[in-house]
């Protein structure tokens, strides 16, 4: 019996890591219209920092300090930002290698009680590796008139939607970067539906 409840304790905590780091893979457009924060700019330098809050007690933070260099989506503070954080506590803190220090990103993120939160399941990447369509996207192109999903995601209100391909979200070969439909958006046509049209570049 003792054995059947260590075994039982052990799949949950298995369990528990594996799911909170599991993140679909995104297009540009889709984590611009998701996050509250989207930014370019630069990792400079990371610390580690202690919160508290009512909710969670005592929790611990990695702080980077970044240098931003232009702000494509976010409150007015977000102009001026030189922090953003992300969790120690849990298996989906994003951690970025010194080596990657000073070279440009875009940075996805939440803004939450005041601050910038960011975790692996955010859109970072670095800049050179985005196309100049998705450039032209997230620089101005993009608007959020419709929702892009996987076909389990948007089940209702087809016209109001734009459909990823790639086959099962899961399929970790899928890369939403050298997928096709990385240099189009999703905006309403003639008839007000949502349908996949290139970016002018």
């Amino acid at each position: 019996m003792q054995l059947w409840i260590l075994m039982t304790l052990l799949s949950i905590s298995a369990y528990q890591f594996t799911d909170c780091c599991t993140c679909l893979p995104n297009h540009a457009q889709k984590a611009f219209c998701g996050s509250s924060v989207v930014i370019r700019a630069k990792f400079l330098n990371d610390s580690s920092t202690d919160m508290f809050s009512e909710s969670f007690g005592n929790y611990s933070l990695i702080k980077y300090d970044i240098e931003t260099l232009e702000v494509f989506k976010g409150a007015a503070e977000t102009q001026n930002l030189t922090f953003i954080y992300s969790s120690m506590e849990y298996y989906c803190g994003y951690y970025i290698s010194p080596s990657r220090y000073n070279e440009e990103y875009l940075i996805t993120g939440t803004q939450w009680n005041g601050r910038v939160d960011v975790n692996l399941c955010n859109y970072i990447v670095p800049w050179r590796t985005l196309s100049e369509a998705q450039k032209k996207g997230i620089e101005g192109a993009y608007n959020c008139d419709c929702k892009i999903c996987f076909k389990w995601e948007c089940r209702d209100y087809p016209s109001s939607n734009c459909l990823l391909n790639g086959g099962d979200p899961w399929d970790f070969y899928y890369d939403p970067l050298q997928d096709e439909l990385k240099d189009q958006m999703c905006a309403l046509d003639v008839n007000g539906e949502c349908t996949w049209h290139p970016v002018d570049t």
